[in-house]
């Protein structure tokens, strides 16, 4: 369950990418095919080790709005959402 952060819609799905990232594998597609299969207005809560740069500049380019959160060393949270 992701620590209470502010503003997180409900209905908001969760994926947790470390997993993935454990395994060696890169989750880029699995988090488009996520989002991709949003209905409109969804969002998107990814679990990951790292602070993803190159995800939010995706997003961002998009127009997504992207919040991320730092809750400590190898836990970040990215928030992404309003799905158009």
């Amino acid at each position: 369950m992701p620590p209470k952060f502010p503003d997180v819609p409900p209905g908001t799905e969760l994926f947790d990418v470390r997993p993935m990232l454990a395994e060696g594998l890169e989750p880029f597609d699995a988090i488009q095919g996520r989002w991709n299969a949003l209905k409109p207005d969804g969002w998107l809560l990814l679990r990951a080790p790292f602070f993803p740069k190159p995800l939010i500049a995706h997003f961002s380019v998009l127009g997504v709005q992207t919040l991320p959160y730092d809750v400590g060393p190898g836990d970040v949270w990215l928030l992404l959402g309003p799905k158009p």
